[in-house]
């Protein structure tokens, strides 16, 4: 969390022309205290605040980040995680893409070089999440952004009487993006080094998991459209497991199963760079080939993510829609 306030104390934008405020969602370490100590070194420049009480029943991050809108008359909303770190040219490079039919931007959330096998996969998994959604943006249809790395006008949020689907517990960032276009705004991924921010984590597999059903939780508002493709290509990765499995009894099929494979490596490997060369990023190939073995079961999973009744949130237990929540024991 120190990393970012200081990288977002370090934004190379007019000072007069920006706020900075971290918002603390009931923390449980010293987050607050570390906070308290940078704000006060900064003279003015970061102003900290506490989530309020959540009256609203808004789920707990729509409830902090609200607490921040209503404090600032900022035409322009950037926003990003304690846990992230932003490059100093990235106020600027994301306000650049704000041309007059633009309501929101999207930019990358990427864990940078790792080391060991599973922070590699995870690494490859964000690359993947960036593609797609730089993608479904391209394709003037956003479906899912990182709201580490999202802006979007106070007109929009106005216009939309604040967050889309208020009533379910996730979804301020994927939710409020297809909201946004729908309302006839355009939506923009901003590409380019000083728009990457630095995710920090290192997640185990269980944090890691908790995370995607989170994420997952609001797959079910998603447009039909988007649904019948998530859908498509579930169907595509049982085809391909059950070629796998056809082949070891019908060996005169493995010539055409291999074929599959090297045209999927193929089409994923030149995302990949392609990709990875706009927005600058190294050493983005680690893990690959063990990430495209793995890519079909973990695929599989998504449904299952998305099928959970609720999730976790900072020790505390959330329903998808309802405002029931639990606090989890430490």
């Amino acid at each position: 969390m120190e990393r970012c306030l200081q990288s977002i104390l370090s934004l190379d934008y007019p000072p007069e022309l920006i706020e900075r405020f971290y918002v603390d969602d009931g923390s449980t370490d010293d987050a607050w205290e570390i906070a308290s100590a940078i704000a006060q070194e900064s003279k003015g420049r970061l102003n900290i605040l506490r989530a309020p009480p959540n009256t609203d029943n808004l789920g707990p991050k729509k409830n902090a980040l609200r607490a921040a809108i209503e404090k600032t008359q900022a035409e322009l909303l950037l926003f990003t995680d304690a846990d992230a770190q932003v490059p100093r040219g990235w106020a600027k490079a994301i306000a650049g893409q704000f041309h007059p039919e633009v309501g929101a931007v999207a930019g990358l959330f990427d864990p940078g070089t790792q080391s060991t096998i599973p922070l590699r996969l995870y690494r490859l998994e964000r690359l993947m999440h960036g593609i797609i959604s730089a993608g479904s943006i391209g394709w003037g249809s956003p479906s899912s952004v990182c709201g580490a790395n999202f802006a979007y006008r106070r007109e929009c949020y106005e216009q939309l009487g604040g967050f889309a689907n208020a009533q379910m517990k996730a979804g301020d960032d994927d939710l409020m993006v297809q909201a946004i276009h729908r309302k006839g705004w355009k939506v923009r991924f901003a590409a380019g080094a000083d728009s990457v921010v630095r995710d920090n984590r290192r997640p185990a597999l269980g944090e890691f998991s908790r995370a995607k059903i989170r994420h997952q939780s609001t797959a079910r508002e998603y447009p039909r459209g988007w649904l019948m493709f998530f859908w498509s290509i579930l169907a595509a990765q049982i085809g391909y497991l059950a070629g796998g499995i056809w082949a070891l009894f019908h060996p005169g099929f493995w010539l055409m199963l291999a074929g599959a494979i090297a045209l999927r490596f193929a089409c994923d490997y030149l995302l990949l760079w392609r990709f990875a060369c706009v927005n600058q990023l190294t050493e983005w190939r680690r893990g690959f080939v063990l990430a495209e073995f793995i890519l079909p079961f973990y695929l599989l999973m998504q449904p299952i993510f998305a099928l959970s009744g609720g999730f976790e949130w900072k020790q505390r237990r959330l329903t998808v829609r309802t405002a029931e929540q639990t606090k989890i024991p430490l």
